[in-house]
């Protein structure tokens, strides 16, 4: 990497750094949106990261790794998903946005990113079907209730994200990372819960 990057990196990193999550509130429904059980908290990113996850295309711009997120939600007592979760900008929208409305913008923005990424997972996970996880036997089925989630995911958030760049100009991408996934079959537990 070269150095004005890497100090782009660190810069991003500080501005998106303060932990953000939303607290949780006791549902009279279990599948409410309005009454998430999800829960999402912002990590650091580190040098493990693959290589090949670092950056992302939207468009004609290329997008880079900015924050790890990590979340859950429980569709009832048994069933949820638990993960990490990767937030992409762009570098140039960053700089702008910080020359013309400041660094302290960011911090706003955070807190945004979580609360819609919360309300997307929990709608992917009230909508996936989990309970098939328990008989099957082959890796391929176990692939497409996964991918079913995540689809279910990239649906809910992609409303999301629009109505976010607009208002924003920040051009982002949020990614659930496969390998982190943890399906709850026998007892939902969210990571970091707050009630």
């Amino acid at each position: 990497m070269n150095k004005p990057f890497n100090i782009l990196l660190v810069i991003i990193m500080l501005f998106l750094s303060a932990c953000s999550t939303q607290p949780t509130k006791k549902s009279t429904t279990e599948n409410t949106e309005k009454e998430s059980n999800a829960s999402v908290e912002s990590i650091t990113v580190n040098n493990t990261t693959a290589p090949d996850e670092l950056s992302r295309q939207k468009g004609d711009k290329t997008l880079k790794l900015v924050r790890v997120m990590e979340g859950g939600a429980c569709k009832n007592a048994k069933q949820g998903v638990s993960g990490m979760f990767l937030l992409y900008a762009h570098p140039d929208d960053v700089d702008r946005i910080k020359k013309t409305q400041g660094a302290e913008v960011f911090a706003k923005f955070e807190k945004s990113i979580s609360e819609f990424s919360m309300i997307a997972l929990q709608r992917a996970v009230n909508n996936s079907e989990f309970s098939k996880l328990v008989f099957i036997k082959d890796e391929a089925e176990q692939q497409k209730t996964t991918q079913q989630l995540i689809q279910n995911f990239n649906n809910y958030i992609t409303t999301a994200i629009n109505e976010f760049e607009k208002e924003s100009t920040l051009t982002i991408v949020i990614e659930p990372s496969l390998d982190s996934l943890n399906f709850y079959l026998d007892g939902c537990d969210i990571p970091h819960a707050h009630k």
